[in-house]
């Protein structure tokens, strides 16, 4: 991440309610260049956010200097388990890419959600995301169908995609025939240590594909993950950033502060922190 500075990190505003106003004050205040926002934010999602709304919310990004660097969707925890859920994953894909023509966002993030059991490396039990009563070869025939619709409604609208999933090995797989300047993998570190993982081991199996770096941290005990503040849990962000760091890794980093009590102050810790970061990356760089 050598040449990746402030401009590449933005924090995710959904967590700080449903005011956009504020939101992107706090993430102003707190020292980022740029806001993420879910398709489903409740103001995003509201049937009078139309074009005008939309083009007023900018105008409040740029009366703080910010962008719009990342919209973001998903199908919730049962990911592509069933053909509906696969369809409103693609919905609301398709809206996250208009919303990021109007806005002139950097890249959709989605989460297909979590891979069938059997393509789980050491893992012959059921899928990993519950899946009813489809077995894990439904899950991933219909996890590629949406694929193929979502690559295609991406290749349309001309916006770059990243696509996030706990298990990387898998994430990378499916990805490995689509990746492009276009396409390409989001490390999630939240959604990785959830399905017991290393976020920097994540970071090394998606080599080279990382198009956004969801930055989080929490810790995972018996089986559930507990979000904490950045740098106190096992998500360890200063080796993610070493191993981007070696893949020339651009950014953009987005911060999630979900599920912290104090999201406000949360942002501001985890901006400090990883500010404190690239700035000392930069200037080993410059001295190098």
């Amino acid at each position: 991440m050598e040449n990746r500075n402030r401009n590449n990190l933005s924090l995710h505003i959904d967590t700080l309610g449903d005011d956009l106003r504020h939101a992107v004050k706090v993430a102003a205040e707190s020292g980022y260049a740029g806001v993420a926002v879910g398709i489903s934010h409740p103001q995003l999602a509201a049937a009078d956010f139309g074009m005008t709304a939309r083009r007023h919310f900018m105008k409040i990004l740029q009366s703080r200097n910010l962008n719009l660097s990342a919209v973001r969707v998903g199908a919730g925890v049962m990911g592509c388990s069933d053909w509906n859920h696969a369809e409103r994953l693609i919905h609301q894909t398709q809206r996250a890419l208009q919303m990021a023509r109007d806005c002139r966002a950097g890249v959709v993030v989605i989460y297909l959600g979590e891979p069938p059991a059997g393509t789980i490396p050491g893992n012959t039990g059921r899928a990993a995301s519950k899946s009813g009563d489809h077995n894990g070869g439904d899950v991933e025939a219909i996890t590629r169908s949406v694929m193929d619709e979502i690559l295609a409604s991406g290749d349309r609208a001309g916006i770059k995609l990243a696509l996030s999933s706990g298990h990387a090995a898998w994430l990378a797989s499916i990805l490995k025939k689509h990746v492009s300047k276009a396409v390409g993998a989001a490390l999630d570190s939240a959604r990785v240590l959830a399905a017991g993982d290393s976020p920097p081991e994540a970071a090394v199996k998606l080599a080279g594909i990382i198009h956004t770096w969801i930055c989080a941290d929490a810790v995972r005990s018996g089986g559930a993950t507990q979000s904490v503040l950045l740098g106190s849990g096992q998500g360890d962000f200063r080796a993610v950033a070493d191993v981007l760091d070696e893949q020339d890794f651009s950014g953009p980093v987005v911060v999630d502060i979900r599920g912290l009590a104090d999201p406000s102050s949360a942002a501001g810790h985890a901006a400090r922190l990883l500010l404190e970061v690239m700035q000392r990356k930069s200037s080993s760089s410059q001295g190098g």
